[in-house]
C-alpha cells in the first residue's frame, strides 16, 4: 500500500512540475518573442508575421509551439525536478522523525537544478533546441556571467517581496475603508474581522501570482539579453532598447572606474606599508597621491563595457 501511495505521491509531483514549467515556458516564449523583435524609429516594436517582428497574437502563439514542439522537453524537465523533490521529501520525512533539521545539500540541488532548468526553458523557448543541449548552453551562458546574475538575482527578489507586500496592503486597506463606511459591517463585528482576514490571505495569493509573471518577465528578459550580447554585440545589431543599453553601459563604465580605483588605492596601501620609510628617505612619497589620468581616460575610452 505504501510503495502504491509513492508512486502516486511521485506522480503527482511530476504533473504539477510539467503544469509549472510548461505555464513558465509559454510566458518565456512571449518575452522572448518581444524581445528578439525589432524595433521601428518611434521606439516601438514592429507587429506582423515576418522574422524579428512581433506576431499580432504572441500568447496564443507561443501557447502553439511550446504545445507542438517542446512538451518532451518540459517532460524530461519536470521529471528531473520531481526526482530530486521526492527525494528531499523523504529525506525531511525521515529527518523530522529522527527529530533532525533539514538537509541543506537536498536544498541546495533543488535550487541550483530548477535556476538551470528553468534558464534552459527560456534557451529552448527562443532556439528550439533539445533539452540537454538548452540546459548545457544554459549554464555555460550563466556561468560566464556569474556577477550579473548574482545581481539580478538580488534586485529582482527584493522588488517581488515589496510588490508582494504592496499589493497585499493596498487591497486590504481599501476594502477595509470600503466596510468601514457601512453600518451593515459595522454590526457584525466578527465578520468584518473574518472579511479582514479572507482578504489579507487571498490579497497576499493574488499578488503573489502576479510577482511570478514578473519574475518570468526578469528572468527571460535578462537571458534574452545576455544571449543577444553574446552573438549580436560585435555585429552592433542588438536587438536592446537604446535606454537598456545606456544603462547598461553607465552601468558597466562605473564599475571599471570603481575597479580601476580600488585596484589603485590597494597597490598605494601596499606600497606605503612595505616602503615607506625609503620613499620619504628618496622624496619620492607625493608620487604616491598622483594618478596618471591621462592612461585612465585612455583605458575608460578604449575598454569595452563587456
Amino acid at each position: 500500500m505504501q510503495k502504491v501511495l509513492w508512486y502516486h505521491f511521485f506522480g503527482m509531483i511530476w504533473a504539477l512540475q510539467f503544469i509549472i514549467y510548461f505555464t513558465y515556458t509559454v510566458i518565456a516564449h512571449v518575452f522572448a518573442t518581444w524581445y528578439f523583435s525589432r524595433w521601428d524609429d518611434n521606439e516601438k516594436k514592429v507587429r506582423g508575421k515576418n522574422p524579428n517582428e512581433l506576431p499580432p497574437h504572441p500568447i496564443w502563439n507561443a501557447f502553439w509551439v511550446t504545445t507542438k514542439f517542446h512538451l518532451g522537453t518540459l517532460a524530461l524537465g519536470s521529471l528531473i525536478i520531481a526526482i530530486i523533490k521526492s527525494v528531499r521529501y523523504m529525506l525531511t520525512y525521515i529527518q523530522s522523525k529522527a527529530h533532525g533539521k533539514h538537509n541543506p545539500i537536498a536544498v541546495t540541488l533543488y535550487a541550483c537544478a530548477n535556476c538551470i532548468l528553468k534558464n534552459a526553458f527560456i534557451f529552448t523557448a527562443v532556439y528550439g533546441t533539445p533539452f540537454c543541449y538548452s540546459a548545457r548552453s544554459a549554464f555555460k551562458l550563466l556561468f560566464d556571467n556569474l556577477a550579473r546574475v548574482a545581481a539580478i538575482s538580488i534586485v529582482s527578489t527584493y522588488l517581488e517581496f515589496l510588490g508582494k507586500v504592496a499589493i497585499t496592503v493596498l487591497t486590504t486597506g481599501i476594502c477595509i475603508f470600503v466596510m468601514d463606511q457601512y453600518s451593515l459591517y459595522a454590526r457584525q463585528m466578527w465578520g468584518v474581522f473574518i472579511n479582514k482576514q479572507a482578504i489579507l490571505v487571498l490579497s497576499f495569493a493574488v499578488g503573489s501570482i502576479f510577482m511570478i509573471v514578473f519574475e518570468v518577465a526578469i528572468d527571460s528578459i535578462f537571458f534574452c539579453f545576455l544571449i543577444d550580447e553574446y552573438c549580436n554585440r560585435s555585429k552592433g545589431t542588438m536587438f536592446a532598447s537604446k535606454k537598456l543599453l545606456e544603462v547598461i553601459d553607465y552601468q558597466a563604465a562605473a564599475s571599471i572606474q570603481e575597479a580601476y580605483h580600488m585596484k589603485q588605492s590597494e597597490f598605494a596601501h601596499q606600497l606605503q606599508e612595505r616602503e615607506l620609510t625609503e620613499l620619504e628617505k628618496r622624496g619620492t612619497i607625493v608620487a604616491l597621491e598622483r594618478l596618471d589620468d591621462d592612461k585612465y581616460n585612455k583605458d575608460m575610452e578604449d575598454m569595452r563595457p563587456f
